[in-house]
């Protein structure tokens, strides 16, 4: 189930960055947050304790709304696209703060599950809050892609492996 989730992942990550090009990168990520709101209510219902069916649709709202940090970047590159400088501080900021969620996240389960004696439902209230909080700022959050820069939605541009035509022609990234 975890590779298949990969798999739609790496599957889905064009498509989406396709249509946030298309129709702006807030309602691509309202609905990330929205289907990670999804992942956690799936943790939280089906997680504990749960049935494999349980799992499968967790792990895919889970790789649907993984796509979120690609249009945070994306967003983060339409604000500061003026200010270089400043897009690599942010962006430096931001890739820092990713690991760094990773060492602490486990950490702060551990205390909550000391703090509820053991009960693993207190870790899945937690994160569906976080996970409301972050589709609360997503939806009340700018739209960063001014209308006039955004682009038609092509479907040839949604191929997973489109990314290794910019090492081949030896085009410069940014």
């Amino acid at each position: 189930i975890i590779s298949a989730m990969e798999v739609l992942t790496f599957l889905v990550t064009p498509v989406l960055t396709a249509a946030s090009d298309t129709v702006g990168r807030k309602p691509v990520l309202v609905l990330c947050a929205l289907l990670n709101l999804g992942y956690q209510l799936c943790g939280l219902f089906l997680g504990v304790g749960g049935s494999v069916a349980g799992l499968a649709a967790g792990q895919f709202f889970y790789a649907m709304s993984n796509q979120v940090q690609v249009f945070q970047r994306a967003a983060m590159g339409d604000l500061y696209l003026q200010e270089p400088a400043e897009y690599a501080k942010a962006l430096s900021t931001s890739e820092l703060c990713y690991p760094l969620s990773k060492m602490v996240a486990p950490l702060f389960g551990a205390f909550l599950l000391r703090q509820a004696a053991g009960n693993m439902r207190v870790v899945y209230w937690v994160g569906t809050a976080l996970a409301a909080a972050d589709t609360l700022i997503s939806v009340l959050g700018p739209e960063t892609l001014a209308a006039e820069d955004r682009k038609p939605f092509k479907i040839t541009q949604t191929h997973p492996l489109s990314f290794v035509k910019i090492f081949t022609a030896g085009k410069k990234l940014r």
